[in-house]
Parts: structure tokens; C-alpha cells; sequence
């Protein structure tokens, strides 16, 4: 049986200064293992309200982001080989 670790995830929403379209959120993160080291992740976001998803993966040093994100409730999933898969389900955008 393979173990499965817990990774944990830093996020900063609505980055100031980032180029994206008027009325649209974005969100940064990292994926970091619990020796706080980054993971290379696949990350997937999708806006609860519409259902649209969005997918990027997070490079060897845990970092990603999303931009040009619709305002309003986003649930994050990480997966990476060896970990457990982390949720975050109360994500909310504003703009």
C-alpha cells in the first residue's frame, strides 16, 4: 500500500498589478509538501456557481496561478503522485 502524504497549499487571490480583464480575479499559490517544500501538482479550479474548470500545474517549486477568473465561489483540487488529494471548497473570488 502506498502512503499517501498530505500537501498543503498558499494562496494569495486577487493579485494586484497583474494583467488580466476588467472585473476578473486571479489567484496565486504554492503547493508545498510538509517539509514545506514545493510540489510539482496539478491544480484544477472550478467556479461553483457556472461549472467552468480550469486546470494548470504547479512547477517544481509548487508555484501557480489562474487568471482572468469570473468573481465569486471557486472550489481548488490539488493532486500529485504521492500525496493525498487536498480540497479547498470555501474559496471565494471578489472583485
Amino acid at each position: 500500500m502506498a502512503l499517501q502524504l498530505p500537501i498543503f497549499l498558499l494562496l494569495h487571490t486577487l493579485a494586484i498589478g497583474e494583467p488580466q480583464q476588467p472585473g476578473t480575479a486571479s489567484i496565486r499559490g504554492r503547493v508545498l509538501d510538509p517539509q514545506r517544500q514545493g510540489v510539482a501538482a496539478t491544480v484544477r479550479a472550478v467556479h461553483s456557481r457556472t461549472g467552468i474548470e480550469r486546470t494548470t500545474q504547479a512547477d517544481r517549486t509548487g508555484q501557480f496561478a489562474f487568471t482572468n477568473l469570473a468573481p465569486g465561489p471557486v472550489e481548488l483540487t490539488v493532486t500529485a503522485t504521492g500525496f493525498a488529494v487536498q480540497k479547498v471548497d470555501t474559496l471565494v473570488l471578489e472583485v
